[in-house]
């Protein structure tokens, strides 16, 4: 006995997918089925668009899951510092913890007599200085010359300065205790100025005493205090009110218990 079997033919033609990916559902018109374990287009090889503008986009496939979109592309910071405020034209962002060029190492200009807007294009930094102004202190010192000597005894010694320009303004106070080393017949000298005197002919300092104590001198004369050029200390003198001159103060003249507050100027070297 012979069994012949016939094929029993498919009622649809299974063919390519050929699925539209789209943002609604709608019928297709194909005669045609795709079989279950087909592969529909859904992803292409196309890099995912940079982080941007939001926009839906056109694309007609999807994205993976797993895509990485590249980020922005951060530049070194180009800022101007300027005196208003203006958008700029490039298209590039930079990161928050970058470093904005805003100072320098250029040294602040001298203080100037004439005040000038500048055309720097970076800052001051908070804590600079500028050349010309400075204040600060000094100690003032007894001697019976133009070197520390002796080992005298201070009960004060303040000494405050400023300097302005090419100017010393100074003032301090000087009161001992004891003056032992200190040769009696020796000019007296206060050493421990800041700054040196400009070394020019003419150039002597002025200074006064404002208040004295403990000096053994003539009725009559005055003490008074002079910074000679070049140097970095004051002379004390006496103005002689009957000679009309200035001789030299002495150690003799400055008792032990010795004091005197001073004050004066001197031009830099």
């Amino acid at each position: 006995m012979t069994i012949n079997v016939t094929p029993i033919p498919r009622l649809l033609e299974l063919a390519t997918p050929a699925l539209t990916l789209g943002t609604s559902n709608s019928a297709g018109s194909a005669n045609t089925a795709i079989g279950s374990d087909s592969t529909v287009l859904t992803f292409d090889t196309t890099l995912p668009a940079a982080v941007g503008t939001s926009a839906v986009g056109s694309a007609t496939v999807a994205a993976r899951r797993d895509h990485v979109h590249a980020g922005t592309t951060l530049a070194a910071p180009s800022l101007t510092l300027g005196t208003s405020n203006s958008g700029g034209a490039a298209a590039t962002a930079f990161a928050t913890n970058s470093t904005i060029l805003a100072f320098d190492a250029t040294t602040p200009a001298d203080i100037s007599d004439t005040a000038a807007a500048g055309s720097a294009v970076v800052t001051a930094r908070r804590d600079h200085v500028h050349e010309g102004w400075e204040e600060g202190t000094f100690t003032p010192v007894l001697s019976h010359g133009t070197t520390a000597a002796g080992s005298p005894a201070y009960s004060t010694q303040v000494g405050r300065y400023t300097k302005i320009g090419n100017r010393c303004y100074f003032n301090g106070t000087l009161t001992t205790s004891g003056i032992t080393g200190l040769t009696g017949g020796n000019p007296a000298y206060i050493l421990g100025l800041p700054f040196s005197s400009v070394n020019t002919s003419g150039g002597v300092g002025s200074g006064v005493i404002g208040e004295a104590g403990g000096m053994a001198i003539t009725a009559g004369n005055t003490a008074t205090v002079k910074n000679n050029p070049g140097t970095s200390y004051l002379r004390m003198m006496l103005w002689a009110t009957t000679l009309g001159a200035n001789t030299s103060l002495t150690i003799t003249n400055w008792s032990a218990d010795g004091s005197a507050s001073f004050a004066g100027f001197f031009e830099l070297a």
